[in-house]
């Protein structure tokens, strides 16, 4: 199985037999926009490269990543995906308190973290939801227009991601 490759990248491979000897070799192009990314005991992780932007071209891959949320029970092969192949700079939460309360934060301690507090399928945040998606876009651009890479997420990386994935797509 082979995962995480860029879609629209030539990737050459090599079949070594026992004795080191070519069996077979070639190449595979991934085609799409969307790349799902594996990391041990994590779901629903995505880079957000490939969409269209408006006006021509496409969201750079390798970027922007949306997801579930970091557990505190994070392995360290997971945790050097995100900061070696992913080379994440923020850990952008959605969770509300009543979600996060009893998560860790700074989980990936090499990372900044800042949440946004917004309340799981209510659209009500601790603040005003707007404002709380505003600001998250604001924050998502300021590390993006710095060179970083920027994981968001919520709880499982549906609701409020999504929504958020949604406002950024529409402007691009």
């Amino acid at each position: 199985e082979v995962y995480n490759l860029v879609p629209g990248v030539k990737y050459y491979y090599k079949v070594l037999d026992a004795n080191s000897n070519v069996i077979k070799a070639g190449c595979v192009r991934p085609v799409g926009p969307l790349r799902m990314i594996k990391i041990s005991s994590f779901t629903n992780v995505r880079d957000m490269g490939g969409w269209n932007i408006v006006g021509g071209g496409h969201m750079a891959y390798g970027r922007l990543y949306r997801g579930a949320k970091i557990s505190s029970s994070i392995s360290t092969d997971a945790k050097n995906v995100f900061l070696k192949d992913l080379n994440i700079s923020l850990d952008l939460d959605l969770r509300g308190s009543k979600d996060s309360e009893k998560e860790e934060k700074y989980i990936i301690k090499e990372a900044d973290y800042i949440r946004y507090p917004v309340i799981k399928n209510l659209g009500r945040g601790e603040g005003d939801t707007q404002e709380l998606y505003q600001q998250a876009i604001r924050t998502v651009i300021q590390y993006l227009s710095q060179g970083k890479n920027v994981y968001f997420h919520c709880a499982g990386g549906a609701d409020r991601t999504g929504t958020l994935a949604f406002l950024i797509e529409a402007l691009s």
